[in-house]
């Protein structure tokens, strides 16, 4: 079984459906929205945040058919209130326990990331997980976006002469810059509630070396 060797090692790490479910910050949004327009006299009889949440890819568009909702506001101002806010969520299983266990071997960790600063960096300081990381390459700050080479050489400038390992889970993106430099690359498996969804049927260059289902999978079997 593949092993992944903790000394000499950088570890990087997605952020979206790897440490912690994108549905929940889903959810998390679309309820502060929802709260949001309820604290509003002229609006009643909203929709409850389950049916809200079924159909997530219209829940903007279902909340604008209301009247009273489009007298008071816009779609633009929905959604930068839904970007913005400050989110409920929660990191994976075993994810703290990976992040500890690196950390404790003094390897460095880096983090990878596509989407706007303020909603991303929200989101580390919802898990509280920022100070573990010595890196933070976000898209919207960096100019670049996953699958360009550019994020991924910016953690082998900062640490040269290193052993790279990225874990993620986005099969159209996040493995292909990381596996032309040669990084080890590790994919955690979607039990079924990711947004994006996987495909086990990709090319080589967008499949991960190593698959896992669960952290603890990882931490025991290839560390």
């Amino acid at each position: 079984m593949a092993k992944v060797s903790l000394v000499n090692t950088v570890f990087v790490f997605d952020l979206d459906d790897t440490l912690y479910s994108e549905k929940d910050f889903v959810r998390s949004g679309i309820s502060f929205v929802r709260r949001w327009l309820s604290g509003r006299s002229e609006v009643v009889n909203l929709p409850s945040l389950e049916c809200l949440c079924i159909n997530s890819a219209e829940w903007i568009e279902a909340l604008m058919k209301i009247d009273e909702v489009r007298k008071i506001t816009s779609k633009e101002e929905l959604l930068e209130l839904y970007r913005n806010h400050f989110p409920d969520i929660s990191l994976r299983h075993c994810a703290l326990d990976l992040l500890d266990l690196i950390k404790k071997k003094s390897a460095p960790i880096a983090l990878i990331t596509d989407g706007r600063s303020i909603t991303q960096r929200n989101k580390l300081k919802s898990l509280n997980i920022a100070e573990y990381f010595d890196l933070i390459v976000i898209s919207e700050e960096f100019g670049s976006q996953k699958p360009c080479l550019e994020n991924f050489v910016e953690v082998q400038k900062r640490w040269p002469l290193m052993s790279y390992c990225y874990i993620a889970d986005n099969t159209a993106k996040d493995f292909i810059a990381p596996k032309a430099l040669g990084w080890t690359t590790i994919g955690l498996l979607d039990k079924g509630d990711n947004i994006h969804k996987q495909s086990l049927a990709v090319d080589e260059h967008k499949s991960p070396d190593i698959w896992v289902g669960t952290f603890e999978e990882l931490i025991l079997c290839h560390l």
